[in-house]
């Protein structure tokens, strides 16, 4: 069975690091979807988009560029340069199968939701469904959760 998760990108304007308003991108990621994975994956992607680009400068803080970003770093062919973490995980062929993509709706069936504000410094929380929505894992949690 697939662990699967759901990634929101927010800007300044629409979130804090208590508040959320609308997601300026959503990404489903089939599989892999545990903290141990996503996390690592995710600071790794705000250090490189923090470096200055040919052309662009930095990255780090645009959403729909940082949510791009991550779609086709988990879909590269795996002998092209990858982060080693990723790289790791993955023998051949394609990446997660092109299991991750853009995708406006929440899932019914994913076990973790993380919540990326996309400023110079990232702030990312990370929940799980509940029947009244989604509660934040703290943590302490965090640190017991197994892949």
């Amino acid at each position: 069975m697939s662990t699967r998760c759901q990634i929101e990108f927010y800007d300044e304007y629409n979130a804090t690091a208590e508040t959320f308003g609308e997601c300026t991108a959503r990404i489903y990621h089939h599989s892999d979807g545990y903290p141990s994975y996503i996390l690592p994956s995710l600071k790794w992607l705000e250090k490189f988009l923090s470096k200055s680009l040919p052309s662009y400068g930095t990255r780090q803080t645009d959403t729909a560029w940082v949510a791009t970003e991550f779609v086709v770093q988990h879909r590269l062919r795996s002998d092209q340069k990858q982060p080693k973490h990723v790289t790791a995980r993955f023998s051949g062929g394609y990446r997660s199968h092109g299991c991750v993509y853009i995708d406006n709706q929440i899932h019914g069936d994913i076990e973790y939701l993380y919540r990326v504000v996309c400023t110079e410094k990232w702030t990312i929380k990370v929940y799980r469904p509940d029947s009244e929505g989604f509660i934040e894992i703290t943590p302490a949690e965090l640190k017991t959760l197994k892949a």
